[in-house]
C-alpha cells in the first residue's frame, strides 16, 4: 500500500517536530519556563534542531537495522507500508519514548520524588519539580482548585470587604480569563474584615482587580466532627444520647445537619468559624 494523502506531511511532523515538543514539555515541567519559550520562532527552531539531531543519530547508529525493521519499503519514488503495527511501534519508541527519556535524564537533577498531598496517591512517589513548578498556569488557578467548602474574604482596592461561603454552586474563572469568583452564599463583612450574619437569599460576584486581596480560610473542624465530639463527651459522662423511639434525648440536642440543602455541598459552620 502506498502512503496515503497527507502521509508525507505527517511523517515530516513526526521526524522534525514531535521529539522537540516532547523534550520541551518535559523540560518545562521540571525546570520551568525559559526566557525564549515565548518566542514561537525560537522555540520551533530549537525543537527542529533537536529532532534532526535525534534522527541523524538513529541513522548513524542503526541505519541498516532500522531500514529493515520499520515495516516500509521504498520502490523508486513510492513508499509502501508493509506492516502498520510494526511501523507504529517504532514511531512511538523512537520519536516519543526515547525523547521523553532523554529529556528526563538530562533534567533528573531538577526532579524530586514525592506523592500528591491530600490524595490517595500521597504515599506513591511521583516525579515532580524540585523548584515547585507545575502545570497550573497562575496562582489564582491553584487557589480555586485547592480551596472548596471554605470561607473566602476579599478586600477590595478601595478598602471595602466582601465575602461568603464557597461550596457547590460557587464558581470561579480560570486562565486566560481575568480572575473572578461567584459566591453563592454571601455573608456580611464589616470594615475590619470580620464576618457577620449570612445575607438571606443573596449571592456575590466579584471581578478581581489590581490591589485586591483574597483570603481563603478553611474551618478548623466541620460540623460532623464537632457533633461526634459532643457525643463522645456525653458518653463519657453517662448522659443518655438517644431516648426511646430513636430520637435524641432531652439532655443532648440533635446534631446539626450538613450537606444537601439549597445550593448543595457542605453548609458553613453555624458559629461562622
Amino acid at each position: 500500500m502506498g502512503t496515503p494523502e497527507g502521509g508525507l506531511a505527517l511523517a515530516l511532523f513526526i521526524v522534525l517536530a514531535l521529539p522537540g515538543f516532547v523534550y520541551a514539555a518535559v523540560r518545562k515541567r521540571y525546570l520551568g519556563e525559559m526566557p525564549g519559550d515565548r518566542n514561537i520562532g525560537q522555540s520551533i527552531a530549537r525543537g527542529i534542531i533537536f529532532s534532526v539531531l535525534l534522527t541523524a543519530a538513529y541513522f548513524l547508529i542503526g541505519g541498516e537495522f532500522l531500514a529493515g525493521k520499520l515495516g516500509i519499503t521504498v520502490l523508486g519514488g513510492d513508499v509502501r507500508i508493509n506492516d502498520f503495527r510494526l511501523l507504529a511501534f517504532w514511531v512511538v519508541l523512537l520519536y516519543l519514548v526515547v525523547p521523553l527519556l532523554i529529556a528526563f535524564v538530562l533534567h533528573i537533577r531538577h526532579v524530586r520524588w514525592r506523592g500528591v498531598r491530600g490524595t490517595r496517591t500521597e504515599r506513591w512517589p511521583l516525579p515532580r519539580s524540585k523548584h515547585g513548578y507545575s502545570g497550573t498556569p497562575t496562582p489564582w488557578d491553584e487557589a480555586i482548585r485547592s480551596n472548596k467548602d471554605c470561607w473566602v474574604t476579599i478586600r477590595k482596592g478601595d478598602g471595602c470587604w466582601v465575602g461568603g461561603w464557597v461550596t457547590d454552586g460557587s464558581t470561579s474563572s480560570s486562565y486566560p480569563e481575568p480572575p473572578s469568583i461567584y459566591i453563592n452564599r454571601a455573608y456580611e463583612v464589616d470594615a475590619q474584615g470580620k464576618r457577620g450574619a449570612a445575607k438571606a437569599d443573596s449571592a456575590l460576584w466579584v471581578l478581581l482587580a489590581e490591589g485586591d486581596v483574597v483570603f481563603w480560610e478553611k474551618p478548623g473542624k466541620d460540623v460532623e466532627e464537632r457533633a461526634k465530639e459532643k457525643n463522645t463527651m456525653a458518653s463519657d459522662k453517662s448522659i443518655p444520647l438517644v431516648a426511646d423511639g430513636g430520637n435524641p434525648g432531652p439532655d443532648m440536642p440533635a446534631p446539626p445537619s450538613v450537606g444537601g440543602g439549597e445550593g448543595g455541598g457542605p453548609k458553613p459552620p453555624p458559629d461562622g468559624s
